[in-house]
């Protein structure tokens, strides 16, 4: 495994491992009613430690990691992103491009032809636009069911008046679309990149 693959995977394995105790101290003190502070600084200190002692371990076995660990490190980034920019899909396109990296690593690294290859990049492109498309739709719901997104919209773009639901139907339509097809084509150049590389 080169210095790359090392670094790719302890970024990808490391964030959750330094999160989601985060995230676990939080609500758990905040459902018990507890000091939510000391229950997130504890969750801080638990997720350092894992990240500690866990990740240069797990990242060594970064390419041998059982799919559905995968699927679920995908589908835990997709949520935290799209949380974090307060259900704004945009940035959601980064899983999976990180996807076409893996991808193409995995598939390098191990010495599979191209067809193979790209077999295996055609999997993961359709995996991840079914998620995006899911992000999508719900991010749509919430824009629509929300009373100020006329509002948000005219200051955003600065117009002269608040768009109309048919507006903001079309600007939804069509920006999902563009964000899944620009997810496509940058996983599969990203993906075919990191394959030449690997080889």
């Amino acid at each position: 495994m080169k210095t790359f693959d090392r670094i790719f995977g302890a970024i990808v394995i490391g964030l959750p491992l330094l999160l989601i105790p985060f995230l676990l101290g939080w609500w758990v003190s905040y459902l018990l009613k507890l000091n939510i502070m000391i229950g997130a600084m504890a969750g801080i200190g638990v997720g350092i430690g894992l990240t500690v002692f866990l990740t240069k371990w797990i990242a060594s076995k970064f390419y041998d990691v059982h799919t559905l660990w995968l699927v679920g490190l995908f589908i835990f980034y997709e949520v935290a992103i799209f949380g974090f920019f307060m259900g704004v899909p945009i940035f959601n396109i980064l899983p999976g491009i990180m996807a076409g990296v893996y991808t193409g690593r995995k598939t390098g690294l191990n010495g599979d032809n191209s067809i193979f290859f790209e077999r295996e990049l055609k999997k993961a492109n359709l995996f991840a636009a079914v998620v995006l498309l899911i992000i999508v739709i719900i991010s749509a719901y919430l824009a629509l069911v929300d009373p100020y997104t006329a509002a948000n919209l005219q200051g955003m773009f600065n117009l002269s008046f608040p768009p109309s639901k048919e507006m903001i139907r079309g600007i939804i339509v069509c920006g999902g679309v563009v964000l899944i097809m620009a997810q496509h084509i940058l996983s599969i150049k990203a993906g075919r990149l990191a394959y030449r590389k690997a080889l």
